[in-house]
């Protein structure tokens, strides 16, 4: 079957046999956003965009 890397790099039963090229495809996108005023939505969706939680999503297989 096909997996996300991000998915596959998580499971230790999950063997990586190849990869598409990032030309086939469209870039997959994870978006992100505030519906509504609250505090701590605005923190954790301005944590997500920092430099701090940007080493992060590099550690676990994703690019920013």
């Amino acid at each position: 079957g096909m997996v996300y890397c991000t998915d596959a790099l998580k499971s230790d039963k999950v063997r990586i046999l190849g990869t598409f090229p990032e030309k086939s495809h469209n870039p997959i996108l994870y978006v992100a956003g505030v519906c509504k005023e609250n505090k701590e939505a605005e923190d954790f969706y301005a944590f997500l965009n920092s430099g701090e939680a940007k080493d992060i999503w590099m550690k676990f297989g994703f690019k920013k």
